[in-house]
């Protein structure tokens, strides 16, 4: 009896940020580079700039960067990025009485400063991300880490013994699978900081995941689309362009620093065969890319085995149907972690190492 029919049995779901250059005059109001900016006398501090502090510019700021914020960067923009202009540049523009536009020189058609619009980050290149370049989109690719969740009580069951609430009960195993999960993914430094945690409804998908997220201050997103789908044989029948959530049936969040993502229904998804579910995990290969792929971020995703391997076989560019690898790369054990990552160029998947935790009570090879 598969786990969706129990299911059914047991009760009948970056932003760009969008920047644009901005007028700054290293100098006065009008972008004018003035001899007057530079007088002596009368301003009551200790240097010869006209104005009101110490710091040798004539911005009356508490920094020396030339420009009218205290962020000790060289534009106005108050964010402390370190966008940069070209000293030399602005001297001989100076010196030809010239006038500095968004960072161009007028007098000699040259690019003197790079100038953003308060975008906060690391670089200058005024757009939201700190790679250098200004896509906003940091450095292409995405790295994706998919968990399997913990053993439950069904595992552990002959599949005519296996109940719904089997599903939402830890073995005495799968305890000791969530915490040492939870020990690896904070300490064995061979994951980063993820940008973005999403996570099956279920209980066990939830229950896995949420020790870390609490741990790490953390908030999770439950994704409807990442449930579990039945292992069942293909029909050769069409995949369904869409699968209707089930009415009455809705999964609840249980576990802390978890919410919904925005927009999904609590509804849940109960395919029904492979083609069905199929097409549930094409939805979220679909949903993931849309929102991370070549963004260059990492993502965790916590799931399940079937779903799992359907969506690593469909990220690395398989149809899953006509072209259905039988991979031991494919094979998740209970808590094991499976590393993938985009091609920037190709946008195809790999998988880069699975089942990298060695998680407990996995199966030992000794090829």
């Amino acid at each position: 009896m598969t786990n969706n029919n129990l299911l059914k049995m047991w009760a009948i779901v970056s932003v760009l940020g969008f920047v644009s250059l901005i007028y700054v005059g290293c100098a006065g109001e009008d972008g004018s580079l003035s001899k007057d900016n530079n007088k002596t006398g009368g301003d009551g501090d200790t240097d010869t700039d006209g104005d009101s502090d110490s710091d040798g510019d004539s911005d009356g700021d508490s920094d020396s960067d030339g420009d009218i914020s205290s962020d000790g960067d060289s534009d106005a923009d108050g964010d402390g990025d370190g966008d940069v202009c070209d000293v030399h540049c602005v001297d001989d523009c100076n010196a030809a009485g010239g006038v500095l536009k968004e960072g161009v020189c007028e007098a000699a058609a040259q690019q003197c400063c790079i100038i953003d619009t308060g975008d906060a980050d690391s670089d200058a290149d005024g757009d939201s991300d700190s790679d250098g370049d200004t896509d906003a989109e940091g450095d292409g690719g995405m790295t994706l880490y998919y968990i399997r969740h913990a053993e439950t009580v069904a595992n552990t069951l002959p599949p005519e013994e296996m109940t719904y609430e089997a599903t939402n009960e830890w073995s005495t195993l799968g305890q000791s699978q969530v915490d040492a999960l939870t020990d690896w993914l904070m300490n064995s430094g061979k994951v980063p900081v993820p940008d973005a945690v999403l996570v099956s409804p279920t209980w066990r998908g939830q229950f896995t995941i949420s020790p870390y997220l609490v741990a790490m201050d953390m908030q999770g997103e439950i994704w409807p689309e990442l449930t579990e789908v039945d292992e069942e044989p293909v029909t050769g029948d069409s995949i369904p362009t869409e699968v209707e959530p089930e009415e009455y049936f809705k999964y609840a969040v249980e576990a802390d620093n978890l919410t919904y993502r925005d927009g999904a229904k609590e509804n849940a998804l109960l395919p029904e065969g492979f083609e069905q579910g199929l097409s549930v995990v094409m939805m979220a290969r679909d949903l993931l890319l849309e929102r991370y792929g070549q963004s260059g971020k990492t993502v965790f995703i916590s799931g399940h085995a079937h779903a799992g391997r359907l969506l690593m076989g469909l990220l690395g560019g398989h149809d899953m149907v006509d072209d259905n690898p039988e991979n031991f790369a494919y094979a998740l054990f209970n808590t094991g972690v499976t590393q993938l990552e985009q091609d920037p160029d190709s946008g195809v998947f790999e998988i880069i190492d699975s089942n990298m935790n060695d998680p407990e009570g996995a199966p030992s090879f000794d090829w």
